[in-house]
């Protein structure tokens, strides 16, 4: 069995979490749950985009590049619909430029930080009717890949898709044997 919290969410638990955050009208809550599924990127790589890493010349990136901070690799990935509409109307909504961080605290305008987005998470998921003790920030990384990777059945493609360098993180990620 995988490590507590990081349990993949499965399509309906990410329809429902999207409902609900629309439903709310949280657009800052609708744009960060969707970038960090669709991106499958850690909390730390969530807080630490700028627009400039989606947005380019006054559009939105249909495949975005990041630099992943802790591995320094680049990745690639395609944005939904859906993200890209939350997070269109988030960077209209807050009129933000390319030089200013993409998610930033309510309060002020620094980045939002890895804490606050890890308790949103557990709010989330929680309204969601799922126990937090079960799905957390890393939850959201590993969600786009289980479903890519057909509920995990091949580990090569997941270490693949999760731009793992070594196969012993997937496999113990995902509870495969080595």
């Amino acid at each position: 069995m995988a490590d507590r919290r990081t349990l993949p969410l499965s399509p309906s638990q990410v329809k429902l979490i999207r409902a609900q955050l629309a439903e709310a009208g949280d657009l800052r809550a609708m744009a960060m749950f969707s970038i960090a599924v669709d991106a499958e990127l850690g909390a730390g790589d969530v807080v630490s985009l700028d627009v400039s890493d989606v947005w380019e010349k006054g559009k939105l990136l249909k495949r975005p590049m990041l630099l992943l901070g802790k591995t320094q690799k680049r990745v690639s990935f395609r944005m939904c619909a859906y993200t890209r509409e939350a997070l269109g109307k988030w960077i209209k909504q807050e009129e933000k430029t390319e030089h200013d961080p993409l998610f930033t605290s309510g309060r002020t305008d620094r980045q939002l930080a890895v804490g606050t987005f890890r308790r949103m998470v557990d709010e989330w998921v929680t309204a969601a009717g799922l126990d937090p003790r079960d799905y957390g920030a890393h939850s959201l990384r590993r969600t786009r890949a289980s479903m890519v990777t057909g509920k995990v059945a091949n580990v090569k493609a997941a270490k693949t898709v999760l731009g793992h360098g070594k196969r012993k993180p997937t496999v113990r990620d995902f509870g495969g044997e080595d």
